[in-house]
């Protein structure tokens, strides 16, 4: 109860995130975090998907040059995104096509991200679950097609992440200057391998952010699933020598 006044004053105060922002500089519960923290600053156009409480849509917004597109379905988490300035926040999901669908909710905590498009991902952690309507748009539709501009997108969806990459068209992944980074996980997507085989058929590499610096993975589904056990995160770049940024 003490903890839910303390941070309902600090988000008042407009705090909150400058606070939290330092506190996962040094005790970070993702390690990649420290890595974002070194390079969002080169980046034109910026897109989070799904923001969940916009953790890393706040170290987003302090790169002051960049456009900067917030995308969460989840409507309880709208207060805590709205304190953030300098992003587009957008109520959608984010997937293959443009379309109306459900978004499942895990009723113990409104607020998790553990909210998912894909009901037996929420339904492994929890039987008591509400759903929602939400809008579905293709990233194709927002990402600026200028070939002078750096972009990096961040995904977290829980499980649905092959479909939003099949929502960006090979045109603009031939193109375009875009680094990812996107959660990963077996037991979420069956299918696991696909977002590795599509980026790479791109040009793109593999990177894990492992012992404080970014290591370079061998397109090898073995090897990469070797990765997966301690690893949930994964950056893909063009650029050959992105791990010595």
């Amino acid at each position: 109860m003490v903890k839910k006044i303390i941070k309902t004053i600090l988000k008042k105060l407009k705090i909150f995130n400058v606070i939290r922002h330092f506190y996962f500089l040094i005790n970070p519960f993702e390690k990649e975090y420290l890595f974002i923290n070194k390079i969002y600053k080169n980046y034109d156009e910026i897109f989070d998907v799904e923001a969940n409480r916009g953790l890393y849509s706040y170290l987003f917004s302090l790169n002051k040059k960049a456009y900067i597109q917030v995308f969460e379905p989840n409507p309880n988490l709208n207060q805590d995104l709205k304190q953030i300035s300098n992003i587009n926040i957008h109520n959608f999901a984010v997937g293959s096509s443009n379309q109306n669908g459900s978004l499942f909710i895990p009723m113990e905590i409104i607020t998790s991200g553990r909210s998912s498009l894909i009901f037996n991902v929420v339904n492994r952690f929890t039987k008591k679950i509400f759903n929602v309507s939400v809008k579905i748009v293709r990233l194709d539709d927002y990402i600026k097609k200028i070939l002078s501009i750096k972009t990096f997108i961040k995904i977290d969806v829980e499980g649905y992440e092959n479909y939003v990459l099949k929502g960006i068209s090979d045109a603009v992944l031939k193109k375009l200057n875009i680094d990812f980074m996107i959660e990963i996980e077996k037991r979420h997507n069956k299918n696991f391998m696909f977002c590795f085989e599509k980026l790479h058929r791109f040009g793109y590499e593999i990177f894990i952010y492992k012992n404080n610096k970014l290591k370079k993975i061998v397109f090898n589904k073995d090897l990469i699933k070797e990765e997966m056990i301690s690893n949930n995160n994964f950056l893909f770049s063009k650029d050959p020598n992105f791990d010595l940024i």
